[in-house]
């Protein structure tokens, strides 16, 4: 198991990098750690490698670690090798990026040039939602509207001032986390720095786009 060599403490919005390791990905985690360390933006984590598609997630971790940096966004990365079964699928050309339903559209428009848009499976997709909303929890913590109303009412906030505030809660509580996941594929590793340019152009591109909703 790697450790971890920083933790880089971002301003704002906050998206944790959860790259998962096996045998094959060592050098393309070493390389995407060099590509990103300096970037403000992000926070690493790195989890346990899920073998196989239908092995069951373990989001224990990467929930813990990104309810501690409050983290806006959460992207698992999964680099695969060629005795990953069925590595000779044909959309390994690119990057796979897993997205909730919802999502689908807006990253397609984003990516879809720089990778294959999927949705999470309808099993994985309820376990992301549970994370979501785990997440969702520890971050805002139980927001009573109530206690939201009689505050402002304490505070002489009325009107369209009382309205605003209303407004803006709710935008900030059904923006939510985002969840997104994607698997690289690399069959030579001597195509280790491609690799990690790509999948580091993608999550700068989506870190930006959703950033920029908040």
């Amino acid at each position: 198991m790697l450790e971890r060599p920083f933790s880089v403490k971002a301003r704002g919005f906050k998206t944790v990098i959860s790259m998962s390791y096996n045998d094959e990905n060592k050098e393309f985690m070493r390389s995407f750690t060099e590509e990103v360390k300096d970037d403000s933006r992000f926070t690493l984590h790195y989890a346990p490698h899920q073998e196989y598609p239908e092995d069951e997630i373990n989001f224990d971790l990467l929930l813990d670690y990104a309810s501690q940096v409050k983290a806006k966004m959460v992207v698992r990365i999964n680099c695969r090798g060629p005795n990953y079964p069925g590595f000779e699928e044909s959309y390994i050309t690119k990057p796979v990026v897993k997205v909730l339903s919802h999502q689908l559209t807006e990253v397609t428009t984003l990516c879809k040039d720089k990778a294959c848009i999927k949705r999470f499976d309808g099993s994985e997709e309820k376990q992301v939602i549970g994370v979501l909303a785990e997440l969702q929890r520890r971050n805002l913590g139980e927001v009573s509207l109530d206690l939201v109303l009689r505050h402002l009412t304490a505070l002489n906030v009325g009107g369209a001032g009382l309205e605003s505030r209303i407004k803006k809660l709710k935008s900030y509580m059904k923006n939510g986390v985002v969840f997104i996941s994607i698997e690289m594929f690399q069959d030579n590793p001597k195509d280790v720095e491609s690799v990690v340019h790509e999948c580091s152009a993608i999550i700068r591109i989506l870190h930006d786009y959703y950033s920029g909703k908040q």
